[in-house]
C-alpha cells in the first residue's frame, strides 16, 4: 500500500508514515508486539504528488510560536543560525526569545523537521519542509514579512555576522522593491 502511495520515495515514505502514526490511522499494539491498522482506511488516505502540501498540514499543527519559527527561518535561508532567529523573534515580539527558540529548535529536530549542522546553527531537514513553511505565510504578505525580516537583520545584526549573512540581507531587503511595486499596481 505505502510503495503504491509513495512510488517507493523515501522521503515520501517516511512523511506519510508519520502522517498515518499522526491522526492515529497506524498504531503498535504491544500485546501483539506488531504495528495495527485498517488497510482500506490507509488506501483510501489521500497522498499527494506534492510533498509540501503533507508538510504545510503538519506545519499547522505547530503552536504559533513554532509557525513564527519556521516561518522566519524559511525566509533567511536554508540553513540558519539559532540566535539569528532569536534576534527576529525578539523583534517580533516575544522577550527573551532564546530559550524557548532552542527549546522549539530541539522540539522540531525532533519531530524530523530540523537537523542540526553545528552548535548554532540549523537546517530544514528537506527543501519540501522550508518550501510549506514559506507557504504558511499568506501569498499578499510574503514580501512585507521577507522585507521586515530583512531591516530586523540589518538593523540588530553585529558587523560580523551581517558580513557572513549579507547576501541574505540583501535578498530580503530587496523584497521591499517587489512591496512598493505591489502597491503601486493595487492603487492603479
Amino acid at each position: 500500500i505505502i510503495h503504491k502511495k509513495t512510488a517507493g520515495n523515501a522521503f515520501y515514505v517516511l512523511m506519510f508514515l508519520r502522517s498515518l502514526y499522526d491522526e492515529e490511522l497506524i498504531r503498535y499494539n504491544f500485546g501483539v508486539m506488531r504495528w495495527l491498522w485498517d488497510d482500506d482506511v490507509v488506501k483510501k488516505k489521500l497522498i499527494t504528488q506534492n510533498v509540501a502540501t503533507i508538510m504545510l498540514q503538519k506545519l499547522k499543527r505547530l503552536n504559533e510560536f513554532e509557525q513564527l519559527l519556521v516561518k522566519i527561518a524559511s525566509c533567511i535561508a536554508a540553513n540558519v543560525c539559532r540566535s539569528v532567529l532569536a534576534i527576529v523573534i525578539e523583534s517580533f515580539g516575544h522577550e527573551r526569545a532564546s530559550s524557548k527558540v532552542t527549546e522549539s529548535m530541539q522540539k522540531l529536530e525532533d519531530e524530523g523537521l530540523w537537523e542540526s549542522t553545528g552548535e548554532d546553527s540549523y537546517r530544514f531537514a528537506h527543501d519540501q519542509i522550508q518550501m510549506a513553511a514559506f507557504n504558511l505565510i499568506p501569498p499578499d504578505q510574503r514580501n512585507s514579512f521577507g522585507a521586515e525580516i530583512g531591516d530586523i537583520l540589518l538593523n540588530k545584526l553585529d558587523p560580523d555576522t551581517l558580513e557572513k549573512a549579507l547576501f541574505q540581507v540583501v535578498a530580503l531587503k530587496n523584497l521591499d522593491v517587489l512591496k512598493i511595486r505591489e502597491g503601486e499596481r493595487r492603487d492603479l
